[in-house]
C-alpha cells in the first residue's frame, strides 16, 4: 500500500464519499463500531488513515472502487480490514445477519411470532417430507432451515398443490412427531384453512400489504414474516402477479409461507382471462370488505361447487356432511365432476403410500369413484383409455394422479 494521495486527483461533487457509510459493515450501534475502528491493528488502522486522507474535506459520496484507488488501497487490503472488524463485532455477540420479525414495523411480525411461526412451518415440512420423499437426505428442522428456497419450492408445492394438505395437516396434529404444545398443535390445525393460487399483490397499507384473489374477487391484508411486501415490491410497480402463494392464518393475521414469488409471465395470463387488478379489487372491496383472518370472519355465501369442495375437503367434513354431499353430487354434471375430483384427490395419497411400498414405478393412474379404474405410463394414453371405459358424458370425471415415487 502507497502511503501517499495521487496528487492528480481532486474531489468533486460527482466524486465524493461518505466516510462512515462507506465503513459500516452492518448496522450497529455506532458508539460500538468507533470503539472497535479505534483499537484496530496497525495495518488496518494504516489503511483506515489512508481513506481519510484520500477523502478528507469530501462531501456526499463516490464510488467505493474510486476510493480505493485514490487511497492507494488494494480491495484486498480493504477486505482484511472489514474482515477484523467484522470478527470483532462477532466477539462481541452481535448478530450481524438479521432475523425474522420486526418489533417496530407493524406490516411484519414481531419477531418472537415469526421465529415461532417457522418453526411450525419447518417441522410440518419435515412430516410431509418423510411422506413424500421429495428432499431426500432432509429429515430434521435444522435441514429445512438450512436450505435453499429453490431446494424446498418442490416440496412446498406438493403439499399444497398436488396433495391434500389438509390430510397432511391432521395426521400431524394427531401424531404430534415433535411433541408440540396444545396451543402449538392448535395453531398448526387452523392452517387447514389455507388458500392457495395465484394473487396480484395490489396495495401496501400501514400494517400490511393486499394480496388479490382475482377468480373470488376476494382481497386479504397479508403481514410478513421477515421483511415489509413494500420494501421488495415498491407502490410503483404494482399490481404484481405472485404464484405458489399460500395465505395462512396465524394469531389473528393473516400471513405466507415465505415461498411465493413474482412472475410477470403468469400477470400477462392472469390479465388476459380477467378484468384488470385495480377493476377487480375495488369489486372485491366492496363486496366483502378486506379480509384479515382466515377464514373470513364476513364469509360470503357458497356456491353449491364451493359447498361441495368444502364438504369433501377433508375426511371429517365427509363424514359430517355426508347428507349434503349426496344431495348436491349428482345435482348438475359439473358438480359431480368436482365431486369425483375431490374425492380421486383424497384417495391419491394413500394410494401414492401403497405404490411405494411396493416399487412401482412412475405411472399416471385415473381414479374414479375412489376407485383406480386405469393406469398407463403417459397421461395421454390415460386419457386414450379413460375415453373409451368411461360412460359418455362423464370423461372429465376420473381424477388423473400422477404417481412419481
Amino acid at each position: 500500500m502507497g502511503s501517499d494521495t495521487p496528487s492528480d486527483w481532486e474531489p468533486t461533487e460527482a466524486e465524493s464519499l461518505d466516510v462512515g457509510e462507506f465503513l459500516l459493515p452492518a448496522e450497529v450501534e455506532q458508539g460500538q463500531l468507533e470503539e472497535i475502528i479505534n483499537s484496530l491493528s496497525p495495518e488496518s488502522d494504516a489503511v483506515l488513515s489512508a481513506l481519510t486522507a484520500a477523502t478528507e474535506g469530501v462531501e456526499g459520496r463516490i464510488d467505493p472502487d474510486s476510493a480505493l484507488d485514490q487511497a492507494d488501497v488494494s480491495p484486498q487490503e480493504y477486505d482484511a480490514v472489514i474482515e477484523e472488524i467484522l470478527m470483532r463485532l462477532e466477539e462481541e455477540g452481535v448478530d450481524l445477519v438479521p432475523g425474522p420479525g420486526d418489533k417496530t414495523n407493524p406490516s411484519v411480525l414481531d419477531p418472537d411470532e415469526a421465529s415461532q411461526f417457522l418453526q411450525l412451518q419447518g417441522q410440518l415440512l419435515v412430516y410431509a417430507n418423510d411422506q413424500f420423499g421429495v428432499m431426500p437426505g432432509v429429515d430434521t428442522y435444522e435441514g429445512i432451515q438450512s436450505a435453499f428456497i429453490d431446494d424446498i419450492r418442490p416440496l412446498h408445492e406438493r403439499l399444497y398443490q398436488e396433495e391434500n394438505a389438509v390430510e397432511i395437516i391432521e395426521d400431524f396434529v394427531r401424531e404430534n412427531p415433535t411433541e408440540f404444545s396444545q396451543p402449538q398443535l392448535s395453531q398448526i390445525k387452523s392452517w387447514e384453512n389455507y388458500k392457495e393460487g395465484q394473487f396480484f399483490v395490489v396495495e401496501h397499507l400501514e400494517d400490511g400489504t393486499v394480496f388479490l384473489d382475482p377468480d373470488e374477487p376476494r382481497a386479504y391484508k397479508v403481514t410478513g414474516v421477515y421483511d415489509d411486501y413494500a420494501d421488495t415490491l415498491p407502490e410503483e410497480a404494482l399490481p404484481v402477479a405472485m404464484t405458489s402463494v399460500v395465505l395462512l392464518p396465524y394469531n389473528g393475521r393473516i400471513i405466507t409461507d415465505g415461498l411465493e414469488r413474482a412472475d410477470m409471465l403468469a400477470g400477462m395470463a392472469m390479465e388476459m382471462i380477467t378484468d384488470d387488478p385495480e377493476t377487480i379489487y375495488e369489486e372485491a372491496k366492496h363486496k366483502f370488505g378486506l379480509a384479515k383472518t382466515l377464514p373470513p370472519k364476513d364469509e360470503p355465501e357458497r356456491s353449491d361447487t364451493e359447498r361441495l369442495k368444502f364438504y369433501t375437503k377433508n375426511k371429517e367434513n365427509r363424514q359430517r356432511f355426508a347428507d349434503e354431499i349426496e344431495e348436491l353430487k349428482d345435482k348438475t354434471n359439473e358438480l359431480a365432476r368436482v365431486y369425483h375430483q375431490q374425492l380421486g384427490k383424497a384417495n391419491a395419497r394413500r394410494l401414492g403410500r401403497e405404490f411405494r411400498e411396493l416399487g412401482l414405478n412412475e405411472a399416471y393412474v385415473g381414479i374414479y369413484d375412489g376407485q383406480v379404474v386405469a393406469t398407463a405410463p403417459t397421461e395421454d394414453q390415460l386419457n386414450e383409455i379413460l375415453s373409451e371405459i368411461v360412460p359418455k358424458g362423464k370423461t372429465s370425471h376420473p381424477y388423473v394422479y400422477h404417481y412419481n415415487p
